[in-house]
C-alpha cells in the first residue's frame, strides 16, 4: 500500500488511524469524513505527498501541532467537528486553505479572526 494515491474512509467504522500511515508516503487524499476517529496521529505530518485532508463530520477535537510541518498540503476541511482551536497551519494552504467553519460550534471563533487579520495586513 505503499504506492496508494487516495484512502477515502468514509462513514467507515474505523476509530483511530494507524501510526504505520505514515509509510503511505504516495498519499495525496485522505478522507475521514464520517468516521467516529477521535485525534490524528503526530506521524502525520510525515506524509509529505499529503495534499487534500478531509475531517468534516468527524469528532476531532483538535489538531497535532506536527500539522504544520505539511508542506503539501492543500485543503484542509473540517466542518462539523468538534474542532476548539486551530495550531500553526502550514503555508501551503495560505492562498487555497478552505475556510469553512461551519457547524464548528467549539472553536475559538476569536483566535481565528485575529489571525486572518494579521495575514491581511503582512499582505499588504
Amino acid at each position: 500500500m505503499i504506492s496508494l494515491r487516495s484512502l477515502f474512509l468514509d462513514g467507515t467504522p474505523i476509530k483511530e488511524l494507524p501510526l504505520s500511515i505514515k509509510d503511505m508516503v504516495c498519499l495525496e487524499y485522505l478522507t475521514l469524513h464520517g468516521t467516529p476517529i477521535k485525534e490524528l496521529p503526530l506521524s502525520i505530518k510525515d506524509m509529505v505527498c499529503l495534499e487534500y485532508l478531509t475531517l468534516h463530520g468527524t469528532p476531532i477535537k483538535e489538531l497535532p501541532l506536527s500539522i504544520k510541518g505539511m508542506v503539501s498540503l492543500r485543503h484542509l476541511t473540517f466542518h462539523g467537528t468538534a474542532i476548539k482551536a486551530l495550531p500553526e497551519l502550514p503555508s501551503s494552504l495560505t492562498l487555497r486553505f478552505q475556510r469553512d467553519f461551519t457547524n464548528c460550534f467549539q472553536l475559538d471563533q476569536k483566535q481565528l479572526i485575529e489571525a486572518m487579520h494579521l495575514k491581511i495586513q503582512v499582505s499588504l
